[in-house]
C-alpha cells in the first residue's frame, strides 16, 4: 500500500503564518485528489523541530486525523530533551478550540527500520533491543501494544530485506509479529488496540516550542 501525506512541503511550522499552514494542505491536499482522486487524512513533518498550537485545529479542519513527528522525542540516547516534552509517543493533540489528531512520533527516529535493512543474522540483536525498548515505554505510558517502526530517512529507496526480515522474524518467532503497513493501517490498529480496552491514548494540548530558532533566523 502506497500512502501520500497531505502537507504540500514538510513546513516549519512556526515560521509560517495561519495562512501558510492552510494554504501548504490546501495545494497537497488538492494536487493529491486532482491527481490520483485520493483524499488524504494523514500528514508526516517529522524532522521539524516545533509544532505550533494551532495544528491540530488546522489538520482537523483540513480532514488529515493522523499526524506523524519525530523531533519532539525526549529520550537519552539521542539527546533532543530541549522542547520541553515528556509524555508518550502516542497521543492525542488538542488545539485550543477542542479539535483533536492523533499524533505519533516515530521511536528512535524516523529511520528506525535500518536495522530490517541488513542479513537477517545482524537484524535479529537490533530488532530485539528496539522491542525491550519499546515494550518499556508501552508499559510506562499504558499505551496500546503497537509499535513503530518508520523506515525512512532524508533519502531513501525501497529495500526487499525489510519484507523479507519481517516475514523471517515471524516465521522464527510469531511474536511480537511485524505487519509492513500503511500510516493508515498503522494507526487504524492504534484506534482498534484502544477500542478492544488494550492500553490508552492520553491527550495533550499546547505548543512543541522549536528549538532550532537561531539556524532558522538566519
Amino acid at each position: 500500500t502506497l500512502a501520500c501525506g497531505g502537507f504540500y512541503f514538510g513546513p516549519s511550522e512556526v515560521l509560517l503564518g495561519g495562512e501558510g499552514l492552510i494554504r501548504n494542505l490546501y495545494f497537497g491536499k488538492r494536487w493529491l485528489k486532482e491527481t490520483f482522486g485520493l483524499d488524504t487524512e494523514m500528514a508526516w513533518n517529522v524532522d521539524e523541530p516545533g509544532h505550533t498550537l494551532q495544528m491540530p485545529q488546522i489538520l482537523a479542519k483540513a480532514g488529515i486525523k493522523y499526524f506523524v513527528i519525530w523531533k519532539v522525542l525526549v529520550r537519552p540516547e539521542n539527546n533532543l530533551n530541549v522542547t520541553g516534552y515528556v509524555g508518550p509517543s502516542i497521543f492525542r493533540w488538542q488545539a485550543p478550540d477542542g479539535s483533536k489528531v492523533l499524533v505519533t512520533f516515530c521511536p528512535e527516529g524516523y529511520g528506525s527500520g535500518w536495522r530490517l535493512r541488513r542479513e537477517f543474522s545482524a537484524a535479529e540483536p537490533h530488532v530485539r533491543q528496539f522491542i525491550a525498548s519499546e515494550t518499556q515505554e508501552i508499559k510506562r505510558w499504558n499505551l496500546p501494544p503497537v509499535l513503530l517502526m518508520a523506515d525512512g530517512s532524508d533519502c531513501s529507496i525501497p529495500d526487499p530485506k525489510v519484507a523479507i526480515n519481517a516475514k523471517r522474524w515471524n516465521e522464527k518467532y510469531g511474536s511480537p509479529r511485524f505487519v509492513v503497513a500503511s500510516t493508515e493501517e498503522y494507526f487504524q490498529a492504534v484506534e482498534d488496540a484502544v477500542d478492544k480496552g488494550l492500553g490508552d491514548v492520553q491527550t495533550i494540548t499546547g505548543e512543541m516550542p522549536c528549538w532550532w530558532a537561531g539556524t532558522q533566523s538566519v
